[in-house]
């Protein structure tokens, strides 16, 4: 099937020959993005943009299509262009036929380009968003988020960018229990501890920073 597939999508039209009828195929939203998807995984983004645009042009509100869009644009580092696709996203329901949770992804897709922009307090707020609603209130644990299109970016480094924010907002506390908590799953052996008020715990804050972006990357 997933071979089928990529012969419908690489072909924006397929015409069938049957005697006597002739017989257009339209490739579905779902398998145009499925292909869009497969060349975004290959770190193909600019082929990957063309095809979820495909995508968008057979339904205008297929919200993983518009998601792709955000994903492809914050690759190719058009930020302005990522945000705008993933707030077109936002407004658009969950398709059936996908099993991630696409919101989620839009939202950890707009937790990254806002503070890659600059806008940390819009990355804290949808960041926020995200964390919350993984996290079981009853002992207070985050689950386990990943990317379903890249298994190497997770709810840690989602939280690394909140720390990120967090700091460059002055909210060193913030900061600092992100940090905390990141080292307890990533590198349970590490401790972690800084005065927040003091201008050296801050310097230590930002280093810390810096050591986990090495290590998460």
């Amino acid at each position: 099937m997933k071979y089928l597939n990529k012969i419908f999508t690489i072909m924006a039209v397929l015409v069938i020959l049957i005697p006597g009828c002739r017989k257009v195929y339209t490739p579905s939203d779902l398998e145009l993005t499925e292909y869009a998807w497969e060349l975004y995984e290959a770190g193909n983004y600019i082929d990957s943009y063309t095809w979820f645009r495909e995508a968008m042009v057979v339904d205008s509100v297929y919200q993983d299509a518009r998601n792709g869009l955000g994903w492809s644009f914050g690759k190719l580092n058009q930020i302005d262009s990522s945000r705008f696709y993933f707030i077109g996203a936002l407004q658009m329901s969950q398709p059936r036929d996908i099993t991630a949770n696409v919101r989620h992804e839009i939202w950890a897709g707009l937790t990254f380009a806002n503070q890659a922009a600059g806008q940390d307090s819009l990355a804290i707020i949808f960041g926020d968003s995200l964390i919350s609603d993984i996290t079981d209130v009853i002992v207070s644990s985050t689950a386990v988020w990943n990317f379903s299109h890249d298994a190497d970016l997770n709810h840690l480094d989602l939280k690394l960018s909140l720390a990120t924010a967090n700091y460059n907002l002055g909210q060193f506390g913030l900061a600092k229990e992100h940090i905390i908590s990141i080292l307890a799953e990533a590198d349970s052996t590490s401790t972690f501890n800084a005065d927040t008020a003091s201008v050296q715990g801050q310097m230590a804050i930002a280093a810390e920073l810096e050591i986990l972006r090495e290590l998460l990357d």
